[in-house]
């Protein structure tokens, strides 16, 4: 039976391997689910403790009455108080790293580091063409959560999608990988989905204030293939983290963790030897002022993506 975490009435299901003085907290993106985590699962495993767990309403996690973006971040702080985790180097993908990039710059003291694999960080509107995505996984996930399809089914669908390098899903990807999608498709809340659809992009205003004084370290994709961190975001990351690289893997698209799994990975690998073997973590100066100016704004409506 899968563990969970009860925040506020609401049940996040996570789990954990490996041991080591500095966690590694995965988040993964929207509309899938912890397990496309899996590959990076064991080699991260190996020296160090590494968690992840799935966000509200997706995966084996209870769905909620609303998916504001702040509230993500409560949920990551409450895995982290109810695991007894003071800090921890954050990995996330999309949806994930912005969560990840958000609490480095709201909590610094509960974060060692940033990896964030193409996060959407100072996006102000969707893209037309991921509009066009986004409404395309509206009406599938509809369509089969309405005919309770069946896992082997909705892998089946997915292996014909086309995907930005010219061929199917089911050429270019594994049948584990469409098996795990599938599965994170099923239990996916709708209410998600019509939420990112009829609303601006995830904590649009946090990111525009975001100030982050940790080591980050973001792979971007090609943007000839789809990134949501375009070329023109470089130069504001750097403003706002002055401890941030940006590596753009080309030939990669916002998949990248599935196109280029051992790249990614040896980028991971080297951050956390880089940056991490002491965390300089411990009270600075602009913490209580920031808390308390995202107290006083959180209850502004922010809805999530």
């Amino acid at each position: 039976m899968v563990p969970t975490i009860n925040h506020r009435g609401l049940s996040l299901a996570y789990d954990e391997e490996g041991t080591g003085e500095i966690p590694v907290v995965l988040i993964h993106g929207g509309a899938v689910a912890r397990t496309a985590w899996d590959e990076y699962m064991t080699p991260l495993s190996r020296d160090r403790r590494t968690i992840r767990f799935d966000l509200r309403g997706h995966g084996e996690s209870g769905r909620a009455n609303s998916y504001r973006f702040d509230e993500f971040i409560e949920d990551t702080v409450a895995v982290l108080d109810t695991l007894a985790i003071p800090a921890a180097v954050f990995v996330g993908h999309s949806l994930g790293g912005s969560i990840a990039a958000s609490l480095a710059s709201r909590d610094p003291d509960r974060v060692a580091g940033a990896f964030l694999v193409d996060p959407p960080l100072f996006s102000t509107e969707v893209p037309a063409a991921r509009a066009g995505v986004l409404q395309e996984l509206i009406d599938d996930c509809s369509r089969w959560q309405a005919e309770s399809a069946a896992v082997d089914s909705v892998a089946q669908d997915l292996a014909s999608k086309r995907t930005p390098f010219g061929d199917t899903a089911g050429q270019r990807y594994s049948p584990a990988h469409l098996q795990r999608t599938a599965r994170a498709r099923l239990t996916l809340d709708p209410a998600w989905l019509q939420q990112t659809a009829s609303q601006s992009p995830p904590g649009s205003r946090q990111k525009r204030d975001l100030r982050i004084i940790r080591p980050v370290r973001l792979l971007a994709a090609d943007p000839a293939l789809g990134t949501l961190f375009p070329p023109v975001d470089e130069a504001p990351l750097r403003e706002r983290a002055p401890r941030a690289t940006v590596v753009r893997l080309e030939g990669t698209s916002h998949l990248m963790m599935e196109d280029a799994f051992d790249q990614v990975l040896d980028e991971l690998r080297r951050f956390l030897a880089e940056y991490t073997v002491a965390h300089d973590a411990g009270p600075h100066p602009r913490r209580a002022r920031e808390g308390a100016e995202w107290k006083r704004g959180k209850d502004a409506s922010d809805p999530a993506s």
